[in-house]
């Protein structure tokens, strides 16, 4: 595996290039500036595999560089970790939003960075068996070329979009904020009648319509902060910071009301006019103790009930802690 260091601190990449070594990873290239990154993608035989990001650089520091690296078509999937002493609320958040799938503190450890870039290996092996069986190519919304099959309950990542992450990074955000989840609210939001549309439109043409529903969510809640994860069947879990006086009522109409602004049509050229349905959110309560996972595990459950296209809070559960999602590179 081909894997990229960028710091600025030439001792945090001796350490890093060491302890990488120690887990038998040997074709590793180092820099200490995103310029210097940029010219070893430029001149690189093959793509990069993995990259390791400091978050504070001089110039372009760690999240432009992330939000530059995603720009790249061959690296809108690649695993982007950061190493880094910024270990702060704001720093985390604002790295997992620009597309890192992981976060680890500094100091260095060794055995924390081989573990996780060992997990990123797994990811990039699997993604290339896949590549095997079906190479993807760009959808686009008149779906006539080829796009890779996913069922209807698959987390499928939606790339390209600043705090729309995968599953695979969710995860990864909730281990790293343990019990600092205070000024969370957990919201479940699902297209209603999701079924029906996965059923009548091509996988290019839901696909596309799962990243423009993503988008406008992600628009319509901006001033919330959150981090939005798609989690199968038309279904989104949401982590936003509790500073929005709007109800979910009026977050459902102003989502709902952009939607009805996209004037997406079907491949038969009938409309596709999806909307959303926002579940009861759960916060974190002074009485009991609420991790991410239990909050977001609250909200699936607050969100049951007859005649609502969510899940139950047992199947969806399942897909919010499933790190297998198939990687599309679109």
């Amino acid at each position: 595996m081909k894997i990229l260091v960028v710091d600025d601190d030439l001792t945090a990449l001796s350490l890093l290039e060491a302890a990488l070594n120690l887990y038998g990873f040997k074709h590793i290239t180092l820099a200490s500036s995103a310029r210097e990154a940029f010219y070893a993608i430029k001149h690189a035989e093959q793509p990069f595999d993995c990259f390791l990001l400091d978050y504070r650089m001089p110039e372009v520091d760690g999240v432009d560089l992330c939000a530059r690296l995603r720009a790249f078509p061959e690296y809108k999937a690649t695993p982007i970790i950061f190493v880094t002493a910024a270990s702060d609320r704001i720093s985390v958040n604002t790295a997992y939003a620009v597309g890192a799938v992981d976060y680890v503190s500094k100091p260095i450890d060794p055995q924390e960075i081989g573990v996780r870039v060992s997990i990123a290996e797994k990811l990039v092996l699997e993604e290339r068996e896949r590549k095997k069986q079906d190479v993807p190519r760009r959808h686009s919304f008149e779906a006539e070329e080829r796009f890779p099959n996913f069922t209807i309950e698959d987390p499928v990542p939606i790339f390209g979009l600043n705090r729309v992450i995968s599953s695979v990074a969710l995860e990864n955000y909730l281990e790293s904020q343990g019990d600092g989840c205070k000024n969370d609210v957990v919201s479940i939001l699902a297209i209603n009648e999701f079924d029906e549309i996965y059923r009548k439109a091509s996988p290019a043409f839901a696909y596309a319509v799962l990243r423009e529903v993503a988008k406008v969510i992600a628009d319509s809640l901006e001033r919330t902060a959150p981090l939005i994860s798609y989690n199968g069947y038309g279904e989104f879990i949401c982590i936003s910071k509790k500073t929005s006086t709007m109800t979910s009522g009026g977050h459902t109409r102003q989502i709902n009301s952009r939607l009805a602004r996209l004037n997406m049509r079907f491949e038969d050229t009938t409309p596709c006019k999806p909307t959303v349905l926002i579940g009861k959110p759960a916060k974190h309560s002074l009485w009991t103790s609420s991790t991410p996972s239990k909050l977001i595990e609250k909200a699936l459950e607050a969100s049951e009930g007859q005649n609502s296209p969510f899940r139950s809070a047992a199947n969806s559960m399942k897909n919010a802690t499933n790190c297998s999602s198939p990687v599309l590179n679109i």
